[in-house]
């Protein structure tokens, strides 16, 4: 199969494994991600990993699969920063805060997610205005409890 192919499959699978999320597929989803993942190790893809291992931390975030859900936005981290990718680094910076948040640590949640607002805002990406958002929720619940 050519690497444009492979490249192909492993994009398919992916947006698949994202779809399967959405509709709390979360088992499949796990499934097609990984699937995709190894493709994208094979070609040498690290953007496409660096998403993937994004995605495949919020599926196991859904299933409160904490320590699994962290070590994919750490290394999900670590592939967008060494490639520069600083969209895929913002977005999973915020999806870790909100892992994070759902443990009950606001404060650390809230340090994640404005970097990820510096980060998206920079690049204008139109989800910076709802971290921003969420940011102001966390923010009034901590004054809130103050």
């Amino acid at each position: 199969m050519a690497l444009g192919d492979r490249r192909t499959e492993a994009l398919c699978l992916m947006n698949l494994g994202s779809s399967r999320y959405h509709q709390q597929n979360y088992h499949e989803s796990l499934d097609l991600l990984e699937a995709a993942l190894r493709i994208f190790k094979s070609i040498g893809d690290q953007y496409n990993e660096a998403i993937v291992l994004s995605d495949l931390g919020n599926t196991y975030a859904a299933l409160n699969e904490t320590a699994k859900a962290f070590g994919c936005y750490k290394r999900s981290l670590k592939k967008a920063r060494a490639g520069g990718d600083t969209r895929t680094e913002g977005s999973c910076l915020f999806n870790f805060s909100l892992a994070v948040y759902a443990q009950g640590k606001t404060d650390e949640a809230l340090i994640a997610a404005e970097q990820a607002w510096t980060l998206l805002q920079a690049l204008e990406d139109r989800h910076a205005e709802a971290v921003r958002r969420q940011i102001e929720t966390w923010r009034a619940e901590v004054d809130r409890s103050q």
